[in-house]
């Protein structure tokens, strides 16, 4: 596996691209390509989550491997050097139609997020980059590509994500049914996963998602209790939104995405 923080030099990347490629095997499930500095915690991020992904420094030898190693999906961030963004979307979507595309973008422009939807990208993340959201999109993304392929998932193909969040649309889905939020459940929920699974206390979370409503503690905990009903197993036993006492709440990012049981009736 090739990463950005291993890899000797560019060229070395795209001969064993091409030797892949050759050889008739899938080189990368996730190609990955002008991250920059986000590369160093968004690759242990999808290696934790058993996702074969290669790296690349130089926008030609991304292109190449989206034309030979049959990549299912890319993630692209800004740091492409000598590349406009939205020029290298277009050629990246050009060089392989069936990629799918994640575009972590630098600012948040509504023009700007719609003419990269124009030019191949197929999701948009604006900042900051919190890497439970860029994983919530990949699952997303694969979800999507094998609901359109005529051919169903290997068995050894990862397991589909448990819940989805979309921040844009404030969706929700458990094991692929829709879980209706209230507004103040949804933006505590997406407080949490801005965190990345660290703790997030009460205070934090107060200020942040009630402002100046200056609400107590306590309808925080009711409405994280209500969270629970809706997305826990046992919301007794929480798994997914944890209390870390003396610290506040946590979302369990790997029981999120793949540890789950489906939504009772």
């Amino acid at each position: 596996m090739t990463t950005a923080g291993t890899m000797d030099s560019s060229e070395a990347t795209a001969s064993s691209t091409r030797k892949a490629a050759e050889e008739g095997r899938q080189c990368c499930q996730i190609l990955l390509a002008g991250l920059g500095p986000l590369a160093r915690r968004v690759i242990p991020a999808l290696e934790g989550e058993g996702l074969e992904h290669t790296a690349f420094r130089r926008p030609p030898d991304a292109l190449e491997a989206a034309g030979t190693a049959n990549p299912e999906l890319a993630v692209v961030g800004v740091s492409l050097p000598g590349w406009d963004p939205l020029s290298f979307l277009e050629e990246l979507s050009t060089t392989n139609p069936h990629l799918q595309i994640l575009f972590l973008c630098d600012r948040a422009e509504v023009g700007f997020a719609l003419e990269a939807l124009k030019r191949g990208a197929h999701d948009i993340l604006p900042p900051p980059h919190p890497v439970a959201s860029i994983l919530l999109r990949v699952r997303m993304l694969q979800a999507k590509r094998r609901i359109g392929s005529p051919h169903p998932p290997d068995a050894g193909s990862p397991p589909q994500p448990s819940l989805l969040v979309d921040p844009e649309s404030k969706a929700v889905q458990l094991r692929g049914t829709t879980i209706r939020l209230t507004a103040r459940e949804f933006s505590v929920l997406d407080r949490l996963i801005q965190a990345d699974g660290s703790p997030v206390s009460r205070e934090a979370i107060l200020s942040d998602v009630w402002g100046e409503a200056q609400e107590s503690p306590a309808v925080l905990d009711a409405t994280v209790h209500r969270l629970r009903r809706k997305l826990e197993d046992e919301p007794s036993s929480p798994r997914v939104v944890t209390t870390v006492r003396g610290r506040g709440y946590r979302i369990d990012l790997q029981v999120a995405t793949n540890g789950l049981s489906a939504p009772k009736a």
